[in-house]
C-alpha cells in the first residue's frame, strides 16, 4: 500500500503516540499547524482504510471456507490428524479481520476534536478490538452524540449505526449508552428502534435503571421517526413499469381476411346507391318545410 497516497501522513500518526516527550510535541505541533483541514484528512483516511478493511474480510471469509471445506475433506479421507496443523492459520484470519494501526491512530487523533462529522467513524472504532483506542472513542461520543440534530442524519450509515446498536447491548458504560440514545431520539432508524424497546422493556441484562428508563422515554419519539423513514423509503421507491418486451410485442396474429380486400378499391359497380346531385337538390328541406 502506498502510505504516500493518503491526505495526512501516517507516521505523524505514529508519533503523536511515542513515548519520546520531543518527538510527540513536534508531532503535536505538525498536526496543530494543518488546522481544521486535519479532520477532513483523517475521515479521507478512514474511509480509505475502511474499504481496504472490506476487501481484507471478503478474502477471510473465502479463506475460512476453504479451510471448512479442506477439514471436512481430510475428515473424510481418514487424515483428521493433520487438521491440528492448520490451526496456526487462526492468528492470520484474525490480522484480516482486524483492523488497521492507520486506524487506529487515526480514529484516536480524530476523537480528540469536537467535530460531529466524526462520530460514524468513531462508532465504527467501538469495535476496533483495542481498549485503549476504545476508551478514547466513547470519550469522545459521549461528548459529540448529544449535539446531534435530526437533520444530521446522513452522519452516520446503517452500519454505523448497527455499531451503536451492539454497543448498547454490549456495554455497561451508563453515559455511552445515554448519549447513544439521545442521538437515536434525533437521528434513529428503524432497526435502532427495536433494540431500544429490548432496553425499555427490561430484556438486556445489566441495563443501568437510568438507561432502561431513559430508552422508554426515548421510544416514542424514535417510532414515529422510523414510520417517516419508512413513509420516506416507500415514496423513494421506483415504479414499476411494464416489461418493454410487452410494450414493443408485435401483433401475434393478422387480420382475419385477405389482405387485398383490405386495400383493394371499390368497383364502380359495387358501390353504394348515392343519390344524384339533382336528386339531392330536389329533396325539400325538411327542417324548412317545417317552418
Amino acid at each position: 500500500m502506498n502510505r504516500n497516497a493518503y491526505p495526512i501522513d501516517p507516521k505523524l500518526l505514529q508519533r503523536l503516540r511515542s513515548k519520546k516527550p520531543a518527538v510527540r510535541e513536534a508531532a503535536e505541533r505538525e498536526l496543530a499547524a494543518m488546522g481544521p483541514e486535519a479532520v477532513n484528512a483523517l475521515l479521507e483516511m478512514l474511509e480509505k482504510e475502511s474499504v481496504n478493511r472490506a476487501k481484507r474480510k471478503k478474502i477471510g471469509i473465502a479463506v475460512v471456507c476453504c479451510y471448512i471445506l479442506l477439514m471436512i475433506l481430510l475428515a473424510a479421507s481418514g487424515n483428521g490428524e493433520k487438521v491440528s496443523s492448520f490451526t496456526g492459520m487462526t492468528g492470520a484470519w484474525v490480522a484480516l479481520f482486524a483492523a488497521t494501526q492507520i486506524q487506529k491512530d487515526a480514529a484516536r487523533v480524530l476523537a480528540r476534536y469536537d467535530d460531529k462529522r466524526g462520530v460514524g467513524r468513531l462508532a465504527e472504532a467501538l469495535e476496533y478490538q483495542d481498549k485503549v483506542v476504545q476508551r478514547e472513542v466513547e470519550d469522545a461520543l459521549v461528548r459529540l452524540l448529544p449535539r446531534l440534530l435530526a437533520t444530521d442524519h446522513a452522519l452516520l450509515t446503517p452500519d454505523q449505526r448497527r455499531c451503536l446498536d451492539r454497543a448498547l447491548l454490549k456495554r455497561r458504560k451508563a453515559d455511552l449508552a445515554l448519549a447513544i440514545l439521545g442521538a437515536y431520539e434525533q437521528i434513529g432508524d428503524p432497526d435502532s428502534v427495536v433494540v431500544v424497546e429490548r432496553i425499555a422493556d427490561g430484556h438486556v441484562k445489566g441495563a443501568a435503571p437510568e438507561v432502561i428508563a431513559r430508552a422508554a422515554e426515548v421510544l416514542p419519539a424514535m417510532r414515529v421517526r422510523a414510520e417517516a423513514v419508512r413513509a420516506a423509503q416507500t415514496l423513494l421507491r421506483p415504479v414499476e413499469v411494464a416489461d418493454a418486451d410487452i410494450l414493443l410485442r408485435p401483433v401475434e396474429s393478422g387480420p382475419s381476411g385477405p389482405v387485398e380486400m383490405l386495400v383493394r378499391p371499390v368497383d364502380a359497380d359495387e358501390a353504394p346507391d348515392q343519390p344524384s346531385a339533382e336528386a339531392a337538390a330536389e329533396t325539400p328541406n325538411v327542417v324548412g318545410a317545417s317552418g
